[in-house]
C-alpha cells in the first residue's frame, strides 16, 4: 500500500507560510554572504607585488608615458611591464568608492611590474625620475600580505550553515510535537517509520524548493543594488546551484535523522 499521498507535514496554512518564508530569510543571508566573500577575494593585492601608477593628468599624456616607459627599461632590476585593466582596477577601487561611478579619465593607468628578486630596486631614486616626467607618477612594492578570505569563506559559511540547522532543528521539532498523535494513530494503521521519514522529507523538499525560488529575485536585487556586486548572471546561478544542492542535501539528512530519533524516544509511537 502506499501512503505518498498522506501528508505528514502539518496542514495549517500558516505553517507552511512559516516553514517557507522563514527558509527564504535564511537562504538569502547565505547566498549574499558568501557572494560577499567571493567579491571580496577578488580584489586582494597579490603578494610581493610592485606596481606603476601613472595618473592621467598630464598633456601629452602617450608621449610622456612612453619617456617613463623608457626610463624603467633602464633599469636592469625591471624585466616587463604588464598593464592592468581598467575593469580590475574599478574592482580594486569599488571598497572604498561604494555606489560611485568612477569616470575613465580619472582612472590611472596601472601597470604590474616583473622584477628581478636578485637585484634591488632604487624606489626613492625611480621615483624622483619618473615624477619629473609626469607629475604622481609612483612605483609602490606590495610587501607581504596574507589572504584569509578563503578562511572567512568557509568559517562565515560553516557558522550561517549551522544557525539554519539549528533555527530548522526547532522548527521541525515543533512541528513534530503537534502530530504525535496522528503519527501514533498512522502506526496502528500499519504505517512504517521509513514511509513516516519519507513523507516529511518528500513535503520540506517541495517547500524548499518554494523557498529557493522566491529567494532568487531578492538574492539578485541585494547583490546588484545594496552591496553594489556587480557579478555575471551566469556566475550567479552556478553558485546558487551549488547552495541549492548543498542546502536540500543537508537539510534533508538532518530531518531524516531528526524524525528516526524523535520516534524512537516517544513510547507512544
Amino acid at each position: 500500500m502506499n501512503f505518498l499521498k498522506i501528508k505528514y507535514f502539518p496542514n495549517r496554512v500558516e505553517d507552511y507560510l512559516y516553514y517557507c518564508l522563514s527558509n527564504v530569510i535564511y537562504i538569502t543571508i547565505l547566498v549574499c554572504l558568501i557572494f560577499q566573500n567571493l567579491e571580496q577575494s577578488k580584489t586582494n593585492i597579490k603578494i610581493n607585488e610592485v606596481i606603476l601608477f601613472i595618473p592621467k593628468t598630464a598633456n601629452d599624456f602617450e608621449e610622456k608615458r612612453d619617456l617613463i616607459f623608457n626610463q624603467l627599461s633602464t633599469n636592469n632590476s625591471i624585466i616587463s611591464v604588464n598593464k592592468i585593466e581598467d575593469k580590475d582596477i574599478k574592482n580594486l577601487l569599488s571598497d572604498i568608492l561604494k555606489n560611485t561611478n568612477l569616470s575613465e579619465e580619472i582612472i590611472p593607468e596601472v601597470y604590474s611590474l616583473q622584477v628581478d628578486k636578485s637585484k634591488l630596486i632604487n624606489f626613492e631614486l625611480t621615483n624622483s625620475k619618473i615624477s619629473r616626467i609626469i607629475n604622481g607618477a609612483l612605483v609602490l612594492n606590495f610587501q607581504n600580505k596574507k589572504s584569509n578570505s578563503l578562511i572567512l569563506l568557509f568559517s562565515s559559511f560553516a557558522i550561517t550553515i549551522f544557525i539554519i540547522l539549528f533555527a530548522n532543528y526547532f522548527i521541525i521539532r515543533n512541528y513534530l510535537i503537534k502530530l504525535k498523535k496522528y503519527l501514533c494513530l498512522s502506526r496502528y494503521f500499519g504505517v512504517t517509520d521509513y514511509i513516516i521519514i519519507r513523507n516529511f522529507n518528500i513535503s520540506c523538499f517541495i517547500l524548499l524548493n518554494l523557498s529557493f525560488l522566491l529567494s532568487y529575485p531578492i538574492v539578485i536585487i541585494v547583490l546588484e543594488y545594496y552591496y553594489n556586486i556587480l557579478t555575471y548572471r551566469v556566475s550567479v546561478i552556478e553558485v546558487y546551484l551549488f547552495i541549492y544542492f548543498s542546502y536540500i542535501f543537508i537539510t534533508l539528512f538532518v530531518l531524516s535523522i531528526q524524525c528516526n530519533i524523535f520516534m524512537k524516544k516517544n513510547n507512544a509511537l
